[in-house]
């Protein structure tokens, strides 16, 4: 079964609060590397007023985040490296704006960074709001969205630094030359792995419990295996859950018990059902007389009636009696047994 790595649904990892982040060019790892540019990935709604006042023509409104506003309105002063990001709405509904989609990603340094997040983003529906000679402010009202920006180009901290055994290849981080870790693949997800045939471990508490991500597809819970893992079983074609010391199931009726010694115990007052809804555990059948007929034609359909049925059968070949040769008829259920034992 082939390896798949550890995925991440994010460009971010946490991992003992220190935060890494994927960029267009590397991961920034604090204190060894960092971002020198930004862009924008989406756009978020926030807390805040949203206007109704923008009709049904998506592409008759126009946007700018607050970076873009401040700089246009001459408020503040855009970096040199600055380039300004692009939006349009996807969705309106009675007016108010649902959805925003993020056309050009832009360029941001920090600084632009800072004021782009600092306020939400503007909206206009006059057809030449970007266009005028002069930006009026006036034409433009703020709404309750505001851009989540990434990291974009990073750099070695210091032009350079030497980073041992991790080495860097855009989006992804080699360690030691066995393991890597990629914080933005080609389907956009995260991924941790191994680019050797051996297990990958995660661990906490400075190794202290361990998951171990087996090559045979097999995940082992904190402890030696097979102390506890899940995987699937190629020969029986089926997924299994593996434990020396037995396992349990959970639910609010309490817990099943599949113990080491091949005994399964139910919670209380449980039972096991058929596809009728009837259980095959109890529905004892009260009683099997050895003089009533009718009940040795009844064909027990749990395991309590069943075990009613033997031990009437037992109590039945208890009572055999032996009489000298001559006849004897017993009940219902008894054998005739002669003198001479035939």
């Amino acid at each position: 079964m082939a390896n798949k790595p550890f995925e991440i649904q994010s460009p971010n990892l946490i991992i003992g609060g220190v935060s890494l982040q994927a960029g267009t060019t590397g991961v920034v790892i604090p204190g060894v590397t960092q971002a020198t540019t930004y862009r924008v990935e989406e756009v978020d709604d926030v807390d805040g007023n949203n206007p109704d006042t923008f009709g049904s023509d998506t592409e008759a409104v126009q946007l700018l985040d607050n970076a873009a506003y401040l700089f246009r309105s001459g408020a503040e002063t855009p970096s040199g490296n600055y380039s300004e990001a692009g939006y349009s709405v996807q969705e309106l509904d009675d007016g108010e704006i649902e959805e925003i989609y993020v056309e050009v990603d832009g360029v941001f340094t920090s600084a632009d960074k800072a004021f782009a997040e600092a306020g939400n983003m503007w909206a206009s529906t006059v057809a030449d709001a970007k266009t005028k000679p002069v930006f009026d402010p006036d034409d433009w009202t703020q709404i309750a969205f505001r851009p989540k920006i990434r990291a974009g180009e990073v750099e070695s901290i210091g032009g350079g630094a030497d980073t041992g055994n991790v080495v860097f290849d855009g989006n992804q981080m080699y360690v030691g030359g066995t393991g890597f870790l990629n914080l933005e693949t080609e389907n956009g997800e995260a991924a941790i792995g191994t680019n050797s045939p051996d297990s990958l471990l995660v661990s906490i508490n400075e190794g202290d419990k361990e998951w171990t991500f087996g090559t045979d597809g097999w995940l082992s819970f904190p402890g030696t295996f097979p102390s506890g893992a899940i995987g699937y079983d190629s020969d029986t074609g089926t997924l299994q859950l593996a434990r020396t010391g037995g396992v349990s199931l959970y639910t609010q009726a309490g817990a099943w018990v599949f113990g080491s010694n091949g005994n399964l115990t139910l919670p209380e007052n449980g039972d096991i059902l058929d596809s009728n809804g009837n259980s095959v555990l109890g529905g004892g059948s009260n009683s099997y007389a050895p003089e009533d007929e009718d009940n040795w034609e009844t064909v027990p359909s749990t395991i309590q009636a069943a075990l009613d049925e033997l031990a009437a059968r037992v109590t039945a070949l208890q009572n055999y009696e032996i009489d000298g040769g001559n006849a004897y008829t017993p009940p219902q259920g008894e054998l005739l047994i002669d003198g001479n034992g035939a």
